[in-house]
């Protein structure tokens, strides 16, 4: 059987390195977008209850609600930014 040529060699642990290199960076943006996705949603679904269903409620309904759901930190009265 011949042997491979350095070349071959080389090319061989090239291609092997990207595509492993390939497979973390794919695995790694991944996470960032689908974390970057989640706070996306969190900040309309808040902004969602800010503008929608926070003027219908009352003083003390909207507190109680807002205790119950942990969302009371975001609701004190003050304009907040959602960042883009």
């Amino acid at each position: 059987m011949r042997r491979l040529s350095l070349v071959t060699r080389f090319a061989a642990v090239s291609l092997t390195l990207v595509v492993l290199l390939g497979i973390a960076l794919s695995q790694v943006l991944s996470s960032l977008i689908e974390r970057r996705a989640l706070e996306s949603a969190k900040q309309a679904a808040i902004l969602s209850v800010a503008v929608g269903i926070q003027p219908l409620l009352q003083g003390e309904d909207a507190r109680a609600a807002y205790d119950r759901v942990g969302l009371s930190s975001y609701f004190t009265g003050s304009v907040g930014t959602i960042s883009i």
